[in-house]
């Protein structure tokens, strides 16, 4: 039997009793020894309080936020937890999940862009019942846990308690890779297929993965070249286990013809998932698996053809929560996009999770230059601010640059060379 995953509550004291409801709720994972709740109120007497929270925040591998209007407010829970516990996740070493206990500002705090609990963010207190609430909350947890990180448990010491849990060091910059495969594992264009080694994981990846679990409709945000595509073709993999699963382009047939759109649409449905020859049809086929409709470049819709086609596509998956799923790429927010084409009903608002695709970091840079044969790898990394500078940290533009650096490097090409390809600019897509 695996270990116990770890899971750290963060807290403020006048939730105590809301955090005595949810380890309630959570009794039953705890009895099974599938999990392990800490909190302060475990601290023993004469325990350093500061260092034993920091020890278990170090080596938790789920850490909850209870938020309220006290959390925001506490200093200790956002310096001795909120900062420490971003950190971590960011190295991948931990899922940090927030939970709304009661209502206030939280749209505001640094963990603001991540998927919270209950579903859609609505506060455990502002529930009727507040058992629905709890109960929504641990099926959150429970598909955090199975697509979260989840590193070994770190080893015990002879007093029992964990040490601190090392984060994942990024590459040094001096430091020499193995040589990689003659193949080039980079991209110039195009979502990234499944098998290119040159795929970055990302925080999106975690948050998506969790959140198709629990949530009917999706929005996949981020600027042009953030690897929107890409995210959506892991998705598509991901979920044909478990569904039919189609996956469209909506710019690749953009048209101001209503009639014309949806025979094209209809069409490559029932290509993809089967017989559907309109929403009715399509609802009927979730009813006898559950489906998924993954699609790109929402934004290229026309307001006439966005009138119709998204208040139908809304409809489907508030419709049937559990068979349905819908995930769209935009660049802009949701709200934003229905605005543009006058779709401002707020009921076509509700339910959407926002997922936001962000700039690579510096350690994600780092794990694509070493994807590098090494000449390109020491003239890429000397130069790094260079790369970051042009491509503005943007997965598509750098992918342009190594894949350029991999074909010259190959080639043979002097470091000369290779330099003068890192600064033309056309290298950047």
């Amino acid at each position: 039997m695996p270990p116990p995953i770890d899971v750290f509550f963060s807290y403020s004291h006048k939730d105590e009793s809301l955090r005595d409801e949810l380890e309630a709720h959570l009794a039953a994972l705890m009895r099974r020894g599938e999990i392990r709740g800490w909190h302060h109120r475990k601290i023993e007497a004469g325990d350093d309080a500061q260092a034993a929270i920091n020890e278990h925040v170090d080596a938790a591998h789920v850490i909850l936020l209870l938020v309220s209007a006290d959390f925001l407010a506490s200093d200790d829970c956002h310096e001795l937890v909120v900062k420490r516990a971003l950190a971590r996740r960011r190295a991948g070493e931990a899922e940090v999940i927030p939970i709304i206990v009661r209502e206030c500002a939280w749209q505001e705090a640094p963990f603001a862009a991540l998927a919270a609990l209950p579903r859609n963010g609505k506060a455990v207190t502002s529930w009727q019942v507040r058992d629905e609430a709890w109960k929504d909350i641990v099926l959150g947890l429970q598909a955090a846990l199975r697509h979260g990180p989840r590193r070994e448990r770190p080893p015990v010491t002879s007093e029992g308690a964990s040490p601190a849990a090392p984060l994942r060091v990024a590459p040094k910059l001096g430091d020499d890779e193995l040589e990689p495969p003659r193949d080039n594992p980079f991209q110039k264009r195009g979502a990234l297929s499944p098998e290119k080694r040159s795929y970055v994981e990302r925080t999106c990846d975690h948050e998506l993965g969790s959140a198709l679990d629990r949530y009917p409709l999706i929005v996949i945000n981020g600027a042009y070249g953030m690897g929107k595509s890409s995210l959506l073709v892991r998705t598509r993999e991901q979920l044909r286990r478990s569904r039919n699963t189609c996956h469209l382009d909506l710019q690749a047939f953009r048209t101001d013809d209503v009639n014309a759109f949806y025979k094209r649409f209809f069409e490559l449905i029932q290509r993809q998932i089967g017989k559907a020859n309109d929403w009715m049809g399509l609802a009927d086929v979730a009813t006898r698996r559950p489906i998924a409709l993954l699609l790109d470049e929402l934004g290229h819709l026309t307001p006439d053809v966005a009138r119709l086609f998204v208040p139908s596509l809304h409809h489907l998956a508030m419709m049937d929560e559990q068979s349905v799923r819908v995930v769209v790429c935009l660049p802009c927010s949701i709200d934003e996009f229905l605005a543009a084409r006058g779709l401002d009903n707020p009921k076509h608002q509700d339910g959407w999770l926002a997922i936001q695709v962000v700039p690579l970091s510096d350690a994600e840079i780092d794990r694509l230059l070493s994807l590098l044969p090494l000449p390109a790898q020491r003239v890429a990394r000397a130069h790094r601010s260079e790369i970051i500078r042009i491509s503005n940290r943007h997965p598509r533009a750098v992918q342009c640059i190594c894949h350029e650096l991999f074909e010259a490097a190959q080639a043979g090409l002097p470091s000369e060379a290779l330099l003068a390809r890192l600064g033309d600019k056309r290298c950047y897509g």
